[in-house]
């Protein structure tokens, strides 16, 4: 299938079977940006990720075969896995850049925290002392 109809569609349809017998299509879903940090956290577990790209309740990938439990996960990760690792390659970048402006930030909040410390301990007005009545 190309491209634009798997964009069209929102992802790639797909019959699975279960323990049963009986089958299903489902849609293996193109991910968004914003769900591709759970597909990091998922892409290891088979289940709660076919669960998760095929919008499915927890407990409907223990009905499946393991064929089409395996089905769903090969297509999840050719539907996204190169839109993720883009993803991911731009934030370590990202991070990468920031980190020396995240360190100097820490430097120097410290050391104003450390300079206002000072600076009130020697410049606290003093009570005038009254006399003793």
């Amino acid at each position: 299938m190309d491209k634009a109809t798997l964009i069209a569609l929102g992802g790639q349809e797909l019959d699975v079977t279960r323990l049963d017998g009986s089958s299903e299509r489902v849609l293996v879903r193109l991910l968004k940006i914003a769900e591709l940090p759970r597909y990091f956290e998922l892409v290891e577990n088979e289940g709660p990720l076919a669960a998760f790209v095929c919008g499915k309740d927890a407990t409907w990938p223990d009905a499946l075969t393991a064929e089409s439990l395996l089905d769903i996960c090969e297509a999840a990760h050719e539907l996204n896995f190169q839109n993720a690792r883009r993803w991911a390659e731009r934030r370590a970048r990202q991070t990468e850049a920031l980190l020396p402006v995240a360190e100097t930030g820490l430097r120097v909040k410290q050391a104003l925290g450390n300079a206002s410390q000072t600076v009130g301990s020697h410049s606290e007005k003093r009570q005038p002392r009254l006399p003793k009545v």
